[in-house]
């Protein structure tokens, strides 16, 4: 087995559990055909990115509509032929300009639908080479725009639902970090079971950390903290799988309630671009220590968690009184 077929595989699983545990169940996705993916990768002449194979080889997919904001995985085959439909459109169409004469998106051989909308939009692959190789878009069946990714990748979108689920944080907000138009979401189950994703509000990522920490007297932390703080700023969004699981992992480790010293130090670990689902874990874990860890409002372009973090201190009527 691959890394990618393991990252795949693994994410799916625990998103899977997750429905299994709290959703009504819904239908499955159709059994891959493995020789049509590679006939259609032959004619395709571009090699499909590893993980997108994988996602096409996972057996026991549900088809329910679990996919951020609202999309169901579809089969191979009504993959192939929405493809085929959607490039039959853009060729009826032929090229078009808009006012500043620059070619109107139109739909490529090198993208593949991976799940649809009950409206009809699609998330599609990218095959393209180039930065957006193996990355998950937006759709439109109207506009034909194309927004920027939804996830980097397969692999991004599993493991950012996995988490969102797991975490109950919301999902998406890379994509919203990166200046996309779709708002994040937190899951949530209706009455009928049913998975739906709820906006939620995003404020818009800052890149520099004004708000210091108060001094720290690391030696007074426990070795689990110490190590976590020693490894520095939480990853990016788009770092690589095994070092997010890796800080996960890290942060589980650590009992609950911290310190106000390990606080502190915690809050120090916000980085200027991190990946969301673990920033929200190390939030949650900093307030479970003595409040308020922040005393003063932070400044309008510090780090974006420490303006969440003092959002909910004042909301919880925990804000120091001027």
């Amino acid at each position: 087995m691959t890394t990618a077929d393991n990252d795949v595989l693994t994410s799916w699983s625990r998103v899977g559990t997750w429905l299994a545990a709290h959703t009504r169940r819904g239908p499955a996705r159709p059994a891959p055909d493995a020789a049509r993916l590679d006939a259609f990768e032959a004619d395709l002449g571009l090699p499909l990115p590893a993980d997108l194979r994988a996602w096409w080889l996972l057996p026991d997919v549900t088809a329910s509509y679990w996919i951020p904001d609202a999309f169901a995985p579809v089969s191979l085959d009504e993959a192939l032929e929405t493809h085929e439909i959607w490039l039959l459109v853009a060729e009826q169409e032929g090229d078009s300009f808009d006012e500043n004469g620059h070619p109107e998106s139109r739909y490529q051989r090198e993208f593949m639908p991976i799940a649809l909308s009950p409206g009809g939009d699609g998330l599609i692959v990218d095959m393209r080479p180039g930065d957006s190789h193996g990355a998950v878009l937006l759709w439109d069946h109207e506009t034909w725009n194309l927004d920027v990714p939804q996830w980097a990748s397969v692999t991004s979108m599993l493991k950012d639902i996995a988490q969102a689920l797991k975490a109950g944080t919301p999902a998406l907000l890379g994509h919203a970090a990166r200046g996309g138009s779709r708002e994040p979401g937190t899951a949530a189950v209706n009455d009928a079971l049913d998975l739906t994703w709820q906006p939620t509000r995003h404020a818009t990522r800052q890149s520099t950390m004004h708000q210091a920490a108060p001094a720290t007297d690391h030696s007074r932390m426990r070795p689990e903290v110490q190590a976590f703080v020693a490894d520095g700023p939480l990853p990016d969004w788009d770092a690589e799988g095994e070092e997010i699981d890796r800080r996960v992992e890290q942060l589980e480790a650590i009992a609950k309630p911290v310190t106000g010293e390990e606080a502190r130090a915690l809050v120090a670990c916000f980085g200027p671009d991190d990946c969301y689902g673990v920033a929200w874990t190390l939030l949650h874990l900093i307030e479970t220590g003595p409040n308020p860890v922040l005393t003063t409002e932070p400044a309008p372009d510090a780090n974006e968690w420490h303006h969440t973090l003092w959002a909910r201190i004042v909301n919880s009527g925990l804000a120091p009184s001027a």
